[in-house]
């Protein structure tokens, strides 16, 4: 899964990924579920992000249909 981390990190470096499965990896299709918040300033406050548009979640799907497990980044 950290595989998959560096290729989207380097598709979208202005982003941040956690991938996380509880099957094998490619037996299943990708969901993506953008985490809206981060740790607050204060200890156990949450930060509330703005949800991504709608066409960045599109392009991270996109990007994932090309992604190949233990290929070389050019490749991918």
């Amino acid at each position: 899964m950290r595989e998959v981390e560096a290729f989207l990190k380097r598709c979208f470096p202005e982003y941040d990924f956690f991938a996380n499965g509880d099957t094998e990896p490619f037996e299943g299709d990708f969901q993506i579920l953008p985490i809206c918040g981060v740790d607050g300033e204060e200890l156990g406050t949450l930060r509330v992000l703005d949800h991504p548009d709608q066409s960045v979640i599109m392009s991270i799907a996109a990007a994932l249909k090309g992604f190949r497990p233990g290929q070389p980044p050019a490749l991918n």
